[in-house]
């Protein structure tokens, strides 16, 4: 057919249509088993404009619409130029593929000539695939989730990166039978704000992954610009853990926010739990504490919540003076030994900064606040209330800005150089979205880019000088681009179904990871405590952020201990350690599901009763983690290529693997862990 152009790459085979007014994906190919990935068409892009001044967007799509189209081929590249688009006269898109052994790797450039309206978003190449019984899906929200693709059922989700829902940019499918995947990354090292998202409706054959940029100058007439970094589609064998192993050898290689930060203290390297702490009226917190680490038996550190003036999401920027019941405590814990890191927020500041008045927000804060594009401030609310019953509202604010970056040191400065603090966490960095701002009067482009998470890295450079080496500065949740700045992340989010420790594979020896959610009490058998205790353990992470009374009174205090306690005596293969492929282990027990959806999120959560992870630490020598979190004994089945043949013991239990694999029983509610050279 005249009017297909295929791009080869090896064993990928990507085909495009060129119709009359646009082109699309025709047909996605795996060369080496002829397999047909794709059997129905779809656009290869959408493009966001605007009127100047509206918020009514219309879209541009790739395959129709356009008056000029071309399509040539140069060797290895493909180059796709639609010009003379029907809706925003002017506006002219080049798709470049460069061809390499199973890669296909694009770039996008946006031309504008005398465009009269604004460009809001553009779409990288979106790639679609067929669904079916054998077809999984993989999406980066918090360390990862793997979907089912029945074709009777609908999916779709759309998430910001860098932020809770997307913590890496890129995603993936493969087909479970075969083996065979196709590998969908956006390679930006800096990178820029993108959406990622995944849509398949109900009874469609098809679904369609897809990343969008928010485009810079939105607040003008179409200006022209490239996408940031590259889009990678990369056929590939194997799952999830394959798919992120390609992540990961790009980040390693190119990413700006790495390498992670090699020196931060020596009780965070060894620290293997942390309780979670809202202080009270006094300083009885600390004894609770005290009482709960005697009961753990390792080392702990504290999070610590209200220490400051303010109530929680209220009135910041102004935390301080620290309150007397505080200090007390925080000497309480000191002199017991615990370490203790305390909450601020590193985004907001309340529009109504004193009570109910406007303190400092107007005069001070509101001309560094991130803005749109008609200029009006962005702001966020969440639970908390003024003393009228009003919702606080708390404006975004931009962290190019100088005053941001001086409020955000001096905040931090007090607290370790004067209060005494052994740390600050750094509330929503990693967490929440970026905005577009369109001030311009902040030291930056308008509107969508990268300069978003290079002023953020900017500003935690502002704040490491002032305060002393090696300090420890961590954040909420697991979003990638601030890994070279920050000594943590909070991973307490992942408490979903469907978990995959995705993150961990790519970063584990670039970041520690801290953290589960345990407070929700609306599960009576605790099934969801079990299941992301055992998941904090394999994952690697430094375990609990547990409230002190809820871990006293668990039910499963035992077990919870013997989890802690295994990972506190194996601490070196956590401690800048390499995940490997995690273990296939099978059991005839039933999975674990949660009798609520609370505790996960509005989703009932289910995991296999037995779980592992395969862990190589650092200058040699690996070893597996295996968790029941059942209270029957159980009797495993575990595989894998990591294992070298021998007889080992593992929970009482004599382990003998032979190519691979081996065959034992595990007590109910118990961890181990097997030690192998090399």
């Amino acid at each position: 057919m005249d009017n297909i152009y295929r791009i080869s790459a090896g064993s990928l085979s990507a085909a495009i249509e060129k119709t009359k007014s646009g082109v699309r994906l025709y047909s996605l190919r795996d060369r080496r088993t002829s397999k047909s990935l794709l059997t129905a068409s779809s656009p290869l892009f959408t493009l966001t404009a605007a009127e100047i001044g509206s918020d009514d967007t219309e879209l541009i799509e790739s395959d129709s619409g356009w008056k000029d189209v071309s399509v040539s081929v140069n060797g290895n590249t493909t180059v796709i130029s639609l010009s003379g688009s029907e809706k925003v006269p002017g506006l002219s898109v080049t798709l470049t593929a460069a061809a390499d052994t199973d890669r296909i790797t694009w770039a996008v450039s946006i031309t504008c000539t005398g465009c009269k309206k604004s460009l809001i978003s553009c779409d990288y190449p979106v790639l679609s695939f067929d669904t079916g019984d054998n077809v999984k899906f993989f999406y980066p929200y918090g360390s990862g989730e793997v979907y089912d693709t029945p074709r009777k059922s609908g999916l779709q989700n759309a998430q910001n990166y860098p932020s809770y829902g997307v913590s890496m940019q890129y995603m993936a499918f493969w087909n479970s039978r075969t083996g065979r995947g196709i590998y969908y990354g956006l390679h930006d090292g800096a990178p820029a704000y993108k959406r990622l998202s995944f849509l398949k409706k109900a009874g469609d054959r098809h679904m369609s992954m897809r990343a969008s940029q928010p485009l810079a100058e939105p607040d003008r007439a179409g200006t022209s610009q490239q996408l940031c970094g590259n889009c990678v589609w990369q056929i590939f064998d194997g799952d999830w853990y394959d798919a992120a192993m390609i992540y990961r050898a790009w980040a390693l290689e190119r990413a700006e926010f790495l390498p992670g930060r090699e020196k931060l203290p020596e009780w965070y390297r060894r620290n293997p739990h942390w309780f979670l702490v809202h202080i009270g009226e006094d300083d009885s917190f600390a004894d609770e504490v005290i009482e709960a680490a005697k009961i753990l038996g390792t080392d702990t550190a504290v999070h610590l919540y209200l220490w400051h003036q303010n109530p929680f999401d209220n009135d910041y920027p102004h935390y301080f003076p620290v309150r007397d019941c505080a200090k007390t405590g925080l000497k309480k814990l000191h002199d017991a030994g615990i370490k203790v890191m305390p909450y601020i927020n590193g985004r907001l500041w309340d529009t109504r900064d004193r009570g109910l008045e406007d303190f400092e927000f107007t005069s001070v804060a509101k001309a560094n606040a991130t803005s749109d594009r008609h200029g009006v401030c962005f702001t966020e609310s969440y639970s908390s209330r003024e003393t009228d019953g009003s919702k606080v509202s708390l404006a975004i604010m931009c962290p190019s800005t100088a005053l941001w970056q001086e409020k955000m040191a001096y905040t931090v400065g007090r607290l370790i150089n004067e209060e005494g603090f052994d740390g600050v966490y750094m509330d929503q960095i990693a967490a929440a979205q970026p905005y577009p701002c369109c001030n311009r009067n902040h030291p930056h482009r308008s509107g969508g880019g990268d300069w978003w998470c290079r002023s953020y890295r900017a500003l935690l450079d502002r704040v490491y000088r002032e305060i002393p080496e090696g300090s420890l500065l961590t954040t909420e949740c697991t979003a990638d681009p601030f890994i070279s700045h920050m000594g943590g992340y909070l991973s307490w989010l992942w408490i979903r179904d469907r978990q995959v420790p995705a993150f961990p594979a790519v970063y584990s020896d670039q970041i520690p990871l801290f953290g589960r959610c345990y407070n929700a009490d609306t599960d009576p058998d605790d099934n969801g405590m079990r299941i992301f205790l055992a998941q904090s353990l394999v994952y690697g992470e430094q375990m609990g952020w547990i409230p002190p009374k809820r871990f006293i009174e668990c039910p499963y205090r035992d077990f919870y201990v013997s989890c802690v306690k295994l990972r506190a005596d194996k601490r070196e293969y956590f401690d800048s350690a390499s995940m490997l492929r995690p273990p296939v282990i099978t059991c005839g027990l039933p999975r674990l599901r949660t009798e609520s959806d609370s505790q996960a999120i509005n989703r009932i959560c289910e995991e296999n009763a037995v779980i592992g992870g395969m862990w190589r630490k650092r200058g040699g020598g690996k070893a597996l983690f295996i968790v029941n979190a059942s209270k029957e004994d159980a009797a495993v089945t575990v595989s894998s290529g990591d294992i070298p043949d021998g007889s080992y013991t593992v929970c009482g239990a004599d382990a003998v693997f032979s190519g691979g694999k081996a065959e034992f029983v595990m007590p109910a509610l118990s961890c181990g862990c097997i030690e192998f050279p090399g």
